[in-house]
């Protein structure tokens, strides 16, 4: 009878939020994963913090959760987050967009909110625990942790990180086959766990991890390129910030961070250490936001989730001329099937959820460095 009546509230929020596009945030066992679908949308995105460019693009809601003791979580408490992707055929656009205060320290890197996209590479890879291979720092090798790599791209944008303007690959870092970022700190990275992580290199060793040399293994180098901005700052057009100013906006105004990110959907990585996507194909993927709270910083762990589990991405293919051309009519009807689906996955999640009486924690993209 309980079952039967979680299965109808269910039902009932499908009928109350019909126009919504809120992916389900709730983890249980046999949930059915979120689904983000990327359009194919050539010549619609510019990557500069500016999110006006994909007002037309449907996408994701997600209220973002932090794991604490014990298993428990809470809700972000400054409101949603919005993921939205598309693709040109060559390229992925990604879009996060966060309800948040303006908060900016040049002092203390944990001040400052940062974000991370996780895919999974390996069959085995799991989203907790990054990859989740059972080996120690010192025996975690290509070899060992076979099947458990993941492909990290994190982003703490500090005060050389001028709002506005490209971060991520570029030609000095490049020039030494390291896959880190010291500009703008945009960082294309792999793993096998918390413990193995490595920004993308030269060769697949773990002879030289992030944490204490700043670049490492793999065989890619940083594919990456991002921007950000806080919609307080009220930029149109041209960012007005240059590298050298001191102040960016004012904390404690009230706003969303926006962040924009691209990389090729295939790359020249040969040692597993970029994720590879293909139009038409599902890729597991993850996302997550640190900020601090109650002007404390934030520690590596204190990370919030969009959710517990992997989602799934979508590259949709073209379909003619007219794929090229997302308007509100495209968006609305892409946004409904989304909804539609996600909303589905809310009752099965219910239900699965009322008979299995488990609930997963929330882990995920681990420490950030």
């Amino acid at each position: 009878m309980a079952c039967l009546l979680a299965l109808l509230l269910a039902l009932a929020a499908i009928a109350a939020t019909a126009g919504a596009a809120s992916a389900p945030n709730i983890c249980v066992s046999g949930s059915v994963p979120p689904l983000l679908q990327a359009l194919y949308a050539p010549g619609l995105v510019t990557v500069d913090g500016n999110s006006d460019d994909w007002k037309s693009i449907p996408g994701m809601r997600v209220r973002l959760r932090q794991v604490v003791g014990g298993g428990s979580s809470y809700l972000y408490g400054d409101g949603e987050a919005t993921i939205k992707a598309v693709h040109d055929g060559r390229d992925l656009f990604v879009l996060m967009q966060v309800t948040g205060p303006y908060v900016f320290s040049s002092l203390q890197v944990g001040l400052n909110p940062a974000m991370a996209l996780m895919f999974s590479i390996g069959a085995n890879a799991t989203f907790l625990d990054m990859g989740g291979c059972l080996q120690e720092a010192g025996s975690c090798t290509a070899a060992t942790c076979s099947g458990h790599e993941v492909d990290i791209m994190q982003f703490q944008p500090r005060l050389d990180a001028v709002p506005g303007r490209l971060y991520g690959t570029n030609i000095r870092d490049i020039a030494i086959f390291s896959g880190d970022d010291r500009y703008g700190h945009l960082t294309d990275m792999y793993a096998f766990n918390p413990h193995c992580k490595w920004a993308d290199g030269p060769i697949a060793t773990p002879d030289f991890n992030i944490g204490s040399h700043g670049w490492g293994a793999g065989g890619a180098q940083n594919d990456w390129l991002g921007a950000w901005q806080h919609t307080s700052m009220g930029i149109v057009g041209q960012s007005p910030f240059a590298w050298g100013d001191q102040v960016f906006g004012v904390n404690g105004s009230l706003g969303d961070y926006v962040y924009e990110f691209s990389r090729p959907l295939v790359t020249q990585d040969r040692l597993q250490q970029d994720v590879q996507l293909a139009i038409g194909r599902v890729q597991r993927f993850g996302a997550a936001f640190w900020y601090p709270i109650s002007g404390q910083p934030w520690n590596g762990y204190e990370h919030f989730l969009a959710h517990c589990d992997w989602m799934d991405l979508e590259l949709l293919p073209g379909t003619g001329a007219g794929a090229a051309a997302v308007g509100a009519t495209g968006a609305t009807v892409l946004g409904s099937v989304s909804v539609v689906m996600s909303l589905g996955a809310v009752v099965a999640a219910a239900y699965a959820g009322c008979l299995l009486r488990r609930h997963h924690g929330f882990e995920g993209l681990a420490r950030l460095t």
